[in-house]
């Protein structure tokens, strides 16, 4: 297995390539030759995202809806493109691995870092963890699903120091929690 970071924007940049057809025909060369070379990218769909609404919530304010309370709230995922473009990485480019987004965990690298945060609520509350719980387990669903989930893994904190050790393991106790096989 293996994990690459590879920057479609400096493809793009250096290729000097704005057409989005254009752009997908690049990316497509580019993956073609890192899959020829058993190399995997860490996001093999970057112009095929997926996305989450909200159900409960008003999109706008973030505020819950009239009437409902924290444990109404339910994600409802849209991962169309965002498949069909993963299907391609398998089937195509035979990548074997890829970097699940997991919002909300907090992140940051050696430098600094950031706390955890969802949806407005802070790390630790029980909203929280209510919230990340039905976003992680629509995640961990999903990628069971699929048959991916074994190919899937969560890169967050990036070369943590001693003192972001504890700060990284209550990220992967909050993923351990909700999203065991991640």
């Amino acid at each position: 297995e293996t994990a690459f970071g590879f920057s479609p924007s400096t493809v793009w940049r250096y290729h000097k390539v704005d057409d989005p057809a254009q752009r997908r025909e690049v990316l497509d060369k580019y993956f073609r030759s890192l899959g020829e070379h058993r190399i995997s990218p860490y996001n093999p769909a970057p112009m095929d995202g997926w996305t989450v609404d909200w159900k409960g919530l008003d999109a706008k304010t973030g505020k819950l809806d009239a009437g409902k309370t924290i444990t109404d709230v339910e994600p409802v995922f849209k991962w169309g493109a965002w498949d069909a473009a993963m299907k391609r990485a398998f089937d195509t480019y035979h990548f074997n691995s890829f970097v699940m987004r997991v919002e909300g965990l907090g992140g940051g690298t050696f430098h600094e870092r950031y706390e955890p945060r969802f949806l407005g609520y802070p790390g630790g509350s029980p909203e929280y963890d209510i919230l990340m719980g039905k976003y992680l387990k629509g995640i961990e669903d999903h990628l069971r699903e699929k048959g991916w989930l074994e190919k899937a893994y969560v890169y967050w904190f990036d070369e943590p120091d001693p003192k972001d050790y504890a700060f990284v393991m209550n990220g992967f106790a909050t993923l351990k929690k909700h999203a065991p096989g991640l």
